[in-house]
């Protein structure tokens, strides 16, 4: 799908094709938080945030809006919405738009702790690759079946 992870020549999904790929998210979640303790099913996510974040090339990245630019760019060739950052105090805010809507065909209840778990550590992970150091950390400020608002930094 995804040829050079600095182009990003795949189009968005049609919306039935976005559809089918959260129900199998969903079930594979279920099924994960079934036979796995929620510490144990988290941290499976995080490793798939982590592998997700190494998709993108950062080798060439210097700046905020050139990581939003990257980031903005898979987002863009999965239908999973859009992301603006700014700096605020001593950290970064990440507004993260358009999510998928997985909220809807989870029956387990599971999608907006797997969405959260991987986009909180895809976006840590782009830090930490940029040179963020090991006292910052990234959190949940907000979140919605729409929005997710994290914060980088102390």
């Amino acid at each position: 799908m995804i040829e050079d992870a600095t182009k990003f020549t795949t189009q968005a999904p049609p919306a039935d094709r976005a559809d089918d790929a959260e129900l199998l998210v969903s079930l594979i979640s279920a099924e994960i938080f079934a036979t796995a303790s929620s510490a144990q099913a988290e941290g499976f996510f995080t490793s798939v945030g982590h592998r997700l974040a190494a998709i993108v090339a950062m080798d060439d990245v210097h700046d905020l809006h050139g990581l939003t630019t990257r980031i903005n760019a898979l987002w863009q060739a999965l239908g999973w919405g859009e992301v603006w950052m700014d700096v605020q105090g001593n950290g970064i805010v990440v507004h993260h738009h358009g999510l998928p809507r997985g909220w809807n065909t989870d029956a387990s209840g599971h999608w907006p702790v797997v969405l959260r778990t991987l986009l909180t550590s895809a976006y840590d992970r782009w830090f930490r690759v940029l040179g963020s150091g090991n006292s910052l950390r990234t959190t949940v400020l907000r979140a919605s079946e729409e929005a997710l608002e994290l914060y980088h930094g102390v």
